[in-house]
């Protein structure tokens, strides 16, 4: 992947994505590492528009937190997020089990 074709602020979240990956000590940045960094952005556009659209935040930054908590982790990796994990590579037009998930329970919660 080349950084440099990347906006500034992209930058940044892949950079604060592979600190999220060091920080739950896995050797792959995949997309929950990614939207954690995106929702974690001081003054970047994710948190303010997904608030807009009546997502909790704080919610799904405890669920994504959870979700990577349950990843398995690399004990005495040299280089944690060293590399993009498969699923971040290839986007996909058709929603996985997790983004099913937190669209249900993010749902749930707006109807509330």
């Amino acid at each position: 992947m080349r950084l440099d074709k990347l906006t500034l602020k992209a930058q940044d979240a892949v950079q604060t994505a592979q600190a999220v990956a060091e920080e739950f000590k896995h050797s792959n940045i995949e997309p929950e590492h990614l939207l954690l960094a995106l929702i974690r952005q001081e003054d970047g556009i994710t948190k303010p528009v997904l608030d807009k659209v009546g997502v909790l935040t704080n919610s799904l930054s405890a669920e994504v937190t959870a979700e990577l908590e349950r990843q398995p982790k690399v004990e005495g990796a040299s280089a944690y997020g060293s590399s993009i994990g498969r699923a971040s590579r290839k986007p996909s037009t058709r929603p996985s089990e997790r983004q099913r998930r937190w669209t249900t329970t993010t749902s749930a919660r707006n109807t509330c």
